[in-house]
């Protein structure tokens, strides 16, 4: 039953007409979605013979099947792990949220296999789930080599931070050095300077 009814909605929706607004060919900000035209003189709302077709009864699908996907099953929106445990797989097929991420989506679509229930919005569930599981470990690899490459900046960075502070104390060294020699120098011509005045 439900199958004719599917394949009377498929048919209906195939002749369906796309409802334009008037004039939207002519004025783009208008946009594309149905208004009822109100014109007194509106050609449209007179159902006139040469104009795009206006909204009727009969276009829409039957009560039956309305809102089914075309399985024929009722779509349910899923979370969590635990909202699968509550789908009935005989009526109801399942869609993964898009903000669910990609650890707990694995996990949701294993659940549903293990429990036979259909993602309707997959046509290979294995090759996504391997999908994700390379995905994952060609993150874990970058964020890796990332690390390694961090590290092995810290230690270059240490190496100059030694080298420098090397550096500086060898400099520190000097000046010590140079004043010494200095003072000695200064010395000697004091007492240069005193013995001249001795002997005058």
């Amino acid at each position: 039953m439900t199958e004719a009814l599917l394949n009377l909605r498929r048919a209906i929706k195939q002749k369906k007409p796309a409802f334009l607004r008037q004039k939207s060919k002519q004025i783009k900000r208008l946009g594309k979605k149905w208004r009822k035209p109100k014109g007194l003189h509106s050609k449209l709302r007179l159902s006139k013979k040469g104009h795009s077709q206006s909204v009727s009864s009969g276009w829409r699908s039957p009560h039956k099947v309305r809102g089914l996907h075309r399985l024929g099953l009722k779509v349910r929106l899923i979370r969590s792990v635990d909202m699968v445990k509550e789908v009935n797989k005989d009526q109801e097929g399942i869609i993964i949220a898009s903000s669910v991420g990609n650890k707990k989506r694995v996990e949701i679509i294993k659940k549903a296999k293990e429990l036979g229930i259909t993602l309707l919005h997959l046509k290979d569930p294995d090759q996504k789930i391997k999908d994700i599981e390379s995905k994952v470990a060609q993150r874990k690899s970058e964020k890796e080599e990332r690390d390694k490459e961090k590290e092995a900046k810290k230690k270059e960075l240490e190496k100059k931070a030694k080298e420098s502070k090397k550096d500086e104390s060898s400099n520190d060294e000097l000046t010590q050095k140079v004043e010494e020699e200095e003072k000695k120098v200064a010395a000697k011509k004091d007492k240069d300077k005193a013995l001249t005045k001795k002997e005058i």
